[in-house]
């Protein structure tokens, strides 16, 4: 049918055929709908109207091959001219599909089954986490049924949820599902990593995919390996494509010194690419190997350009695969410790409680739940199985986000500092510099010292900084006394003319990093904007072609209206402190 489409230049027929084709590969189910749906569109048309030529609409003719859940009901219910025949043809291939799925569940599903209850084996997991993706809302609704009449709970994600929905079934397969089956659309945004198992039921055709998949679990915090399994049909065209590609793309990575493709191609340029192969593979099975051999010189080629153009646009480093370690292994655990213990302190009167244990912590939140094991150090979490708290817990926004602002005139506490009060004795303030545009804030923190003779001293003001960071809250010495009224307004004023004139270079470097950042992204955009272009050229179907620069247009314009509403940028200077440092034995 494909190639009957094309020597009679219709088109919109070929897609519909290669749809077809990888619905067969999803499930039966997704087929036997797909055929159904189209069976009763083609009753609805006048005979002479099916003779008729036909183009792809907009609404599919992007050719975004991964997006099952928008192509389904576009193309089969699309009021395209059929083939001859078309409907003989329905009605047989109908035939068959319903005795195929009458006769035994699915051979994949039955494959997945076999799969999670392997995994919960080897991972001594009953209650194990699968986070499975398919392409077609069908085979999502077929996968529920077979495993849920299997006693395994399920959670389903597709692109007709909206961000709440999406939540709930996010918060679902958290709490009570083992198995969340998503579609690509329906698991945009969310992050899945409290599971470590990704099944690609049906794999997309672009593998840049596949990896945007795993990245839904495999993030920064995730604990345990991830493990990703991919099905692929035996002796189909596809596999042997796909074990071409595979090979080949393991030597480009390796002589790119990545471990991502995305690192060294641009997805939106390549999926019309991998459209082609595939295609071109299923209409010449006999050159199936050929083509992909061929194809992946094509990429390497790509992938070296993209990576010279970014080197002269100066990002070409080689992606560090340390940096996360360095990042773990950096004071930002302990930073966050701090963080966490003084504010449930702080919410004592809410019930919340810190309580130290051999190794980590107790910890009961304002909102009433308890983690009765954690800890804030990874070496810990990976060998006692404690609860790893990173800045990534959701309990931790609200202080990380909700900084108190200090105001003139309010009471300023008195406090004994080791290490600094047996020196000198002043008041010390923190500030935040703040630059503000309409895509968020970029922050600097200042600390500031004036010892009582009005003498502003700054590498104490970091030793202040710095000891209140590491001490003991239990241990500190809180003076009695507090500066109020007057007193107070006159000390903010004095803080708050410093950190005027410190401030300002800080926010002038902020500005000129946000200049150099935007100009950058410009000369980056218009980079990008060009190589696509370039690509859109080469398609080769007219209306697809026609389309994609229309899309790149609007594109463009909308990157540009950005762009210019970034350049807007607001200063803001805050207190979020302000103590008095006393000398040992002040007065009392």
């Amino acid at each position: 049918g494909y190639n009957r489409s094309l020597r009679e230049n219709r088109n919109a027929i070929g897609f519909l055929m290669v749809f077809f084709q990888r619905m067969v590969t999803s499930s039966t189910r997704a087929i036997r709908i797909a055929l159904e749906r189209r069976s009763a569109v083609l009753d609805d048309q006048p005979e002479h109207l099916l003779l008729m030529a036909a183009e792809p609409t907009a609404a599919w003719g992007e050719g975004e091959e991964d997006d099952g859940e928008e192509c389904f009901d576009a193309l089969v219910s699309e009021r395209l001219s059929g083939l001859r025949n078309e409907r003989s043809e329905l009605r047989r291939l109908l035939s068959l599909a319903r005795r195929c799925e009458a006769v035994a569940p699915d051979t994949k599903a039955e494959a997945l089954l076999d799969l999670i209850h392997t995994l919960e084996r080897e991972d001594g997991d009953p209650a194990l986490k699968v986070l499975v993706f398919t392409s077609f809302v069908p085979t999502q609704d077929m996968l529920a049924g077979f495993l849920e009449n299997r006693g395994i709970t399920v959670a389903k994600l597709n692109g007709s949820l909206n961000m709440r929905q999406r939540r709930d079934v996010q918060t679902a397969f958290r709490d009570r599902a083992r198995v969340l089956i998503s579609t690509d659309a329906g698991g945009e945004g969310l992050n899945l990593q409290f599971a470590h198992v990704v099944v690609n039921y049906d794999l997309p055709w672009n593998p840049m995919k596949v990896e945007q998949r795993i990245g839904r679990v495999d993030r920064i915090g995730q604990c345990r390996p991830v493990r990703a399994f991919n099905f692929a049909l035996e002796d189909s065209v596809e596999l042997r494509v796909r074990e071409v590609l595979e090979a080949k793309l393991a030597v480009i990575l390796e002589e790119f010194g990545v471990d991502k493709l995305s690192d060294v191609l641009d997805s939106s340029d390549v999926d019309a690419d991998f459209d082609r192969l595939y295609m071109d593979a299923l209409s010449n099975p006999e050159r199936a190997r050929e083509r992909a051999e061929t194809f992946s010189e094509t990429l390497r080629e790509r992938a070296r350009e993209a990576r010279e153009g970014a080197n002269v646009l100066g990002s070409g480093s080689t992606p560090d695969p340390n940096a996360a370690r360095r990042v773990a292994d950096h004071q930002l655990p302990f930073w966050t410790e701090r963080l966490t213990l003084g504010w449930l302190r702080a919410h004592a009167g809410d019930g919340a409680q810190a309580r130290r244990l051999d190794r980590g912590w107790s910890l009961r939140w304002p909102d009433g739940h308890e983690t009765p094991r954690a800890t804030f150090a990874r070496a810990v979490a990976d060998g006692d199985g404690c609860s790893l708290i990173t800045v990534e817990e959701p309990r931790l926004r609200e202080p990380l986000t909700r900084l108190p602002v200090f105001v003139p005139g309010q009471p300023i506490a008195s406090l004994e500092l080791p290490a600094i009060s047996d020196k000198v004795s002043g008041t010390w303030s923190l500030w935040r510099v703040s630059l503000y545009t309409d895509r968020g804030a970029q922050h600097r923190f200042m600390p500031l010292f004036i010892t009582d003779d009005n003498l502003p001293l700054v590498p104490t003001a970091r030793a202040v900084w710095d000891r209140l960071i590491a001490a003991d809250l239990d241990a500190l010495v809180v003076k009695p006394q507090q500066i109020t009224g007057d007193a107070a307004c006159e000390c903010y004023r004095r803080q708050r003319n410093l950190a005027e004139e410190q401030g300002r270079g800080i926010f002038e470097a902020l500005e000129t990093a946000h200049g150099a950042k935007l100009e950058r992204e410009r000369t980056r955009g218009e980079h990008a904007f060009a190589a696509r272009g370039r690509v859109i050229e080469r398609l080769g179907l007219p209306t697809v072609r026609s389309f994609r620069l229309r899309k790149l247009a609007e594109d463009r314009r909308a990157w540009e209206e950005d762009l210019a509403q970034r350049e807007c940028a607001l200063p803001e200077l805050a207190a979020l402190i302000i103590l008095r440092i006393e000398r040992f034995g002040g007065a009392e």
